[in-house]
């Protein structure tokens, strides 16, 4: 069991060996190490910002859960981090960003803390993955398939087509920096002739409802896509999700087959 790493979050306010305090009321009395700022997207109840974090992490010994079985060692020593919204960055009458993380990763510099930081952060993706493979989306866990190589390719051909829906997300979250991504990377030639196609069905009457991308690229068909899975199109309201895309995906792809079957049609 050494040889297991982890980065796990403390919900529970765990004793600290020696000490009278608890877990979370010592880390408030540990100074701040360093400082790192990133962009806080708006969600429901929070606005978009900048917020500035502060990092502390000292070693820590916790005391063994009252009723933990016996075998439990009696005392486990982790290394704490715990990184908290600045108050200068929150907004009024919303509570600060705060994590408080427990690892066994050495933690002997700001650097190493912000990497464990980092490494719990992909803990978003993988539970979006779960959640889009389940009933907000693929739903998997109504296969109905008896025997276990065809649910395990079900669940194959799911996860490819989640990453699609991923793929696009971050696409457009981070639009900036994939402005010169073209969208042929994940798309076909007819898939982007029937995107052009669309854009002028999915543009709204007002400019704050138009794609501003660039056209052709991946930000720029990932608006569109997330305007047929019902996304407003305004960039003030909050950014469409996951299951959001995996709606318009659905949709995309079946307008796609049908410009496919026109123009296939027309030909003959």
């Amino acid at each position: 069991k050494n040889n297991v790493k982890l980065i796990v979050r403390s919900n529970q306010d765990r004793r600290i060996k020696g000490s009278e305090c608890r877990l979370h009321e010592f880390m408030l009395s540990v100074s701040p190490s360093g400082q790192y700022e990133f962009h806080l997207p708006a969600s429901h109840g929070r606005k978009a910002r900048t917020a500035k974090m502060e990092v502390r992490f000292a070693e820590v010994c916790l005391e063994r859960p009252a009723g933990s079985p016996k075998s439990a060692d009696a005392n486990i020593v982790y290394n704490c981090i715990k990184v908290s919204e600045a108050q200068g960055t929150v907004p009024e009458r919303e509570d600060p960003i705060e994590w408080v993380l427990l690892t066994n990763y050495e933690v002997s510099n700001v650097e190493q803390a912000l990497q464990c930081v980092s490494w719990y952060r992909c803990r978003w993706f993988i539970e979006e993955l779960f959640r889009l493979l389940k009933k907000k989306g693929f739903m998997i866990e109504d296969i109905q398939l008896e025997d276990t190589t065809s649910v395990e390719k079900n669940i194959l051909f799911s996860a490819y087509a989640a990453l699609y829906c991923i793929s696009l997300k971050h696409a457009f979250d981070l639009a900036d920096k994939y402005q010169a991504v073209p969208a042929s990377i994940m798309f076909s030639k007819n898939d982007i002739e029937a995107a052009k196609l669309l854009s002028t069905m999915v543009n709204g009457r007002t400019l704050k409802q138009k794609n501003p991308f660039k056209e052709g690229s991946l930000p720029w068909i990932a608006w569109i896509v997330a305007r047929l899975g019902a996304w407003s199109g305004y960039s003030s309201q909050s950014r469409p999700g996951y299951t959001t895309f995996k709606t318009g995906l659905d949709n995309f792809f079946c307008k796609c087959e049908m410009l496919r079957i026109v123009k296939d049609v027309y030909k003959g």
